[in-house]
């Protein structure tokens, strides 16, 4: 008897296709807040016209459909909308939101009937409202002065006017003082102003 490693001459293609299926476009970032159109397509590639519901979850409650803002205390979990899709054809499907929470969001979608169905989850950011503006404080760290642990008491003054939920406080340790400058030169600067000498000041 005889074994041995068997290969075909030629690789076999296989052809993947869905017939039914949500696609769902979504811009970069948005801002807490406002009011924003989420436009999904249901496509029906088969050969007969299928009604499907499209529904578009909130579980986590991190905004609100446009509709419920006129509605204090209502918490809405979903929003369906019931479509008709032709063959061979697609339709659009808008549900407009008003985010509430900052960071990524869950943006779900499922569209299901009688024949098919199909689910969609993508994240969306979500900024906080207003100008972003930076404040740093250097504190000098000298190892010479303790063996074992060093404290460094450092204030943080947040503005009044700031919005609620932006703050952020970033900590970092640079052995070489001009460290940050010398690798991190192209992120020091926001917005070019004058010429290259005005820049690097």
């Amino acid at each position: 008897m005889e074994t041995g490693l068997g290969i075909a001459p030629t690789p076999s293609k296989v052809t993947v296709f869905r017939p039914f299926f949500i696609k769902l476009s979504l811009p970069y970032s948005i801002i807490r807040g406002e009011t924003v159109a989420i436009e999904a397509i249901v496509f029906n590639y088969t050969t007969k016209p299928i009604e499907s519901e499209v529904v578009f979850h909130n579980k986590k409650q991190e905004f609100e459909f446009s509709d419920q803002l006129d509605k204090k205390g209502v918490n809405v979990s979903e929003k369906r909308q019931l479509v008709s899709i032709p063959a061979n054809d697609g339709v659009s499907v808008t549900f407009t939101i008003t985010p509430k929470t900052m960071g990524y969001i869950d943006i779900k979608l499922t569209a299901t009937s009688a024949m098919a169905g199909d689910s969609v989850l993508k994240k969306l950011l979500v900024k906080a409202e207003g100008q972003t503006q930076h404040f740093n404080q250097s504190v000098l760290v000298d190892l010479k002065e303790s063996a074992n642990v060093l404290t460094k008491n450092v204030s943080i003054v947040i503005p009044k006017i700031a919005v609620p939920g932006s703050q952020k406080v970033w900590v970092t340790a640079i052995g070489d003082i001009m460290g940050p400058i010398v690798h991190n030169l192209d992120d020091l600067l926001q917005m070019p102003y004058g010429c290259g000498e005005q820049n690097m000041m």
